[in-house]
């Protein structure tokens, strides 16, 4: 196969995150191994391929900081949902708190005129 389709395989495993036999990282020592080459090689006789390799390995963020992002994003949607689901909670339990507090109140009161004691006034329509 021809060294310059071999580089360019190369570089297509490196951007989309599918390396064959490095660590995937965007880097010309790893598109060397990609391609089966020794470095130098690919300076000295592919110096057109390594510059397009830079411009597109400059264009995308390495495999594993993208996975970092999507994880990281994915945790940002599950705490704002949360947070939504526990200020409802807090909604919820402040309303309740609020009908409670209005049947203390109410109980209170009723409380308080059963503990009213009235004076019977005396036989004269005098009170003691």
């Amino acid at each position: 196969m021809d060294k310059r389709v071999l580089i360019q395989k190369a570089i297509a495993n490196l951007i989309s995150g599918n390396p064959t036999c490095s660590d995937g990282k965007l880097t010309v020592s790893n598109l060397a191994k990609e391609a089966g080459l020794h470095r130098q090689r690919l300076y000295d006789e592919f110096p057109d391929l390594v510059e397009h390799f830079r411009t597109q390995a400059g264009s995308f963020a390495p495999v594993g900081v993208q996975k970092q992002l999507q994880l990281a994003e994915s945790a940002v949607e599950q705490l704002g949902k949360r947070n939504d689901e526990l200020v409802q909670q807090i909604k919820e339990r402040e309303l309740r708190i609020e009908v409670l507090s209005a049947l203390v109140v109410e109980l209170t009161l009723q409380q308080e005129q059963l503990n009213l004691v009235y004076l019977r006034p005396n036989q004269a329509g005098r009170h003691p």
